[in-house]
């Protein structure tokens, strides 16, 4: 799923969530204003109600810019209302300040957002004007009770909404921390065989020649693997590509660093201590190759290696050295296949 979708997601269930809010709050407000007798208000909480079903189902047809705007509309209206029957000094004007708050959650339809908040603006002036100077309420009880549950509710409309939008804007944030984790692997990783990719490879190498005086590079490509090919088809073919990978892996542990570095070639990098060690390690890895027979149908598949060395010292370009030990190992290819030839530099 795309970042784009992601974030339409995440507004999605914020609008979802602000849907049940707003509906319990007008039920409430419609039982409040039946038991204080404030008959138009109760009328107006029943429309506000009808008007949040109809949003709901809005939702179920995933029409959600039409329900966004939809209960905007009725927040504003109905604070418009309440505050101009009932008077600035009640705080229903509070919800126009959080229909401004929320009207920019949604990720679209810019321009109509930016009307939507200069209609708001106005219309909250305008309220002000005309409801400012408005005589407190004779309802002892409503004079006292709305301006502090206003208040509280708008708050807590804001602190609610917020965190429902920061849960999941988290959620989508961990989201995209996981897609890129996996993309990294998937650019570290070469598919077929598990091992590193060249790209991955060269920052390993990096890595080694800030840590290390040297290690030894080695080239490792499969005997006739085109005879391999041809004769057992491709499918046999990328068994024994993974068949080698799995072998060079199982010896070379440890600080060793292993990548396939295209098609049926291998490039490793040895932390060993000297040549003679890392010859006698590129000679397991061959032997191993004879002893570990790759078999397909029943019928054992010959797979050899040919591998060349080179060393790599501080000073010294990586290019430089993965040249030599591709040039070693095509002198080993030259010399028969299934040997190891080392670069003339380090026979010392």
């Amino acid at each position: 799923m795309s970042g784009q979708n992601k974030e339409v997601q995440l507004y999605h269930a914020t609008i979802k969530y602000g849907v049940y809010i707003a509906f319990a709050i007008h039920m409430v407000w419609l039982v409040g204003f039946w038991r204080l007798q404030f008959e138009t208000m109760a009328a107006v909480n029943v429309i506000s109600c009808l008007v949040y079903v109809i949003a709901y189902f809005l939702m179920k047809k995933r029409k959600y810019v039409t329900c966004f705007f939809l209960v905007l509309t009725e927040v504003m209206a109905h604070a418009v209302v309440a505050t101009t029957v009932l008077g600035w000094e009640t705080g229903f004007h509070y919800y126009m300040i959080v229909t401004a708050y929320v009207l920019f959650f949604f990720p679209q339809i810019r321009g109509v957002k930016a009307t939507a908040f200069v209609i708001i603006i106005i219309l909250y002036m305008g309220v002000y004007r005309l409801t400012v100077n408005v005589p407190p309420l004779e309802n002892d009880i409503a004079a006292f009770v709305f301006p502090e549950a206003n208040m509280i509710g708008a708050l807590c409309i804001i602190a609610l909404l917020g965190s429902i939008f920061r849960n999941n804007f988290d959620q989508m944030i961990e989201n995209l921390h996981q897609m890129n984790r996996q993309l990294e692997h998937m650019a570290a990783t070469d598919a077929l065989t598990g091992l590193f990719t060249r790209r991955k490879m060269y920052e390993l190498m990096s890595e080694k020649m800030e840590k290390n005086n040297f290690f030894y590079i080695m080239m490792i490509d499969i005997d006739y693997f085109k005879s391999i090919n041809d004769q057992y088809g491709h499918a046999v073919g990328d068994a024994a590509i993974i068949h080698v990978s799995e072998v060079i892996t199982a010896n070379l542990k440890g600080k060793n660093f292993v990548s396939r570095w295209g098609g049926e070639e291998f490039l490793a990098a040895a932390e060993v201590s000297g040549v003679e060690e890392a010859e006698r390690l590129a000679e397991t890895v061959k032997e191993e190759m004879n002893i570990n027979v790759l078999h397909h149908c029943g019928e054992a598949v010959p797979v050899t290696v040919s591998i060349g060395i080179a060393k790599w010292e501080e000073g010294r370009n990586i290019e430089e050295v993965i040249n030599q030990a591709d040039r070693a190992l095509y002198n080993a290819k030259q010399k028969g296949r299934n040997r190891t030839t080392i670069h003339e530099v380090v026979e010392t």
